[in-house]
């Protein structure tokens, strides 16, 4: 008899990559992927690339940065493979939660919404928008997404708190510096 694997999508905008979190999202993904899910982890990046690891994999949609276009690029591109994959699981951060609210429509897929950092300090009307983008993105996903992570227990009372989220709802990933890092 065949098993079939479960698929997860991570959808993030959110160069994580390539900041000191990095590592821990990384092993977050490689744990799923130990217990037996199919992670596909789609990135923006500046020219295409995939990597693979056993059932994870790296998709890097390349593109020139150009702010709005670049934005527009990656969700018709990240959009074609939810469809293709059709993963019961999207794992998303806040900026892909119209692309999250799609695949809840169309196939039904179950959320978990990825927030690594939270707009803090941002200044003149870009800022104020991009922060009632978070806090509206929480509001609406208290009623739509089954789960949230934060990197500290201070970030996951202050997500819990602006978004009027359960706490138990809230799951903290391991420390911003992994463990192969600190060692």
């Amino acid at each position: 008899m065949r098993t079939t694997l479960k698929k997860i999508i991570v959808l993030s905008i959110d160069p994580w990559l390539e900041r000191l979190h990095g590592a821990s999202v990384l092993n977050l993904f490689k744990a799923l992927a130990e217990l037996g899910y199919k992670v596909k982890v789609i990135l923006p990046c500046v020219r295409s690339k995939e990597m693979k690891v056993r059932t994870l994999r790296i998709v890097c949609l390349g593109h020139k940065y150009v702010p709005l276009y670049s934005l527009i690029c990656f969700y018709k591109q990240a959009f074609k493979l939810i469809v293709k994959e059709r993963s019961p699981v999207i794992i998303f951060d806040f900026s892909n939660f119209p692309l999250f609210m799609i695949a809840k429509i169309l196939l039904k897929s179950k959320g978990i919404m990825l927030i690594l950092s939270r707009p803090v300090g941002t200044t003149g009307l870009r800022g104020w928008l991009y922060s009632l983008y978070f806090r509206v993105s929480l509001i609406l996903g208290k009623y739509l997404v089954e789960a949230f992570t934060a990197i500290s227990p201070f970030e996951a009372m202050e997500i819990s708190r602006l978004g009027g989220i359960p706490r138990h709802r809230i799951a903290v990933i391991s420390s911003p510096l992994g463990e192969n890092f600190v060692n």
